[in-house]
């Protein structure tokens, strides 16, 4: 029966795989939604826009266009603040997807050993059967051999 002496290591290796993954795939879902974000404000900001270029085209009243002005002006410090946001989540899911890969490749170090043992073994354990089958033909040779000789012998 073939045992793998590292097998505890591979399935912890498994395991953190899976844990890596799951948070790589969390930090991706993250990065999405603040690009979500990100996209909502770019939206509003056009919207703002457009209705601060009509309210300049029409009656100028000087506390509308103030107002405008003031709340674009946080409107475009929201977006420049959720695109630093962006950044930092994109940062940390290119660092989970780097702890992914290197988790990938030391698991795959494990199968590839796993493998290469039950390999051996199996060459081990046919060179077994051979060598049991050679030695019961060499006695079953033998025993006929033994078997002719005395009938000679009687004869």
């Amino acid at each position: 029966m073939f045992i793998f002496r590292l097998q505890k290591a591979l399935d912890h290796r498994e395991e953190e795989e899976d844990r890596l993954r799951k948070e790589f795939l969390l930090k991706k879902n993250r990065l999405d939604q603040e690009k979500e974000v990100l996209n909502e404000i770019i939206q509003l900001i056009d919207v703002i826009i457009h209705k601060f270029n009509s309210i300049r085209m029409g009656n100028l009243n000087p506390v509308s266009l103030k107002n405008y002005e003031s709340y674009l002006k946080k409107i475009k410090n929201d977006k420049t603040v959720q695109e630093g946001i962006i950044r930092e989540w994109h940062r940390l899911t290119e660092q989970a997807k780097d702890n992914l890969i290197e988790a990938r490749k030391e698991k795959k170090i494990l199968e590839k050993l796993k493998q290469k043992k039950l390999d051996i073994y199996k060459l081990e354990k046919l060179k077994e059967e051979q060598k049991f089958i050679d030695e019961l033909s060499n006695s079953m040779y033998n025993n006929r051999r033994n078997s002719y000789e005395e009938r000679e012998k009687r004869s």
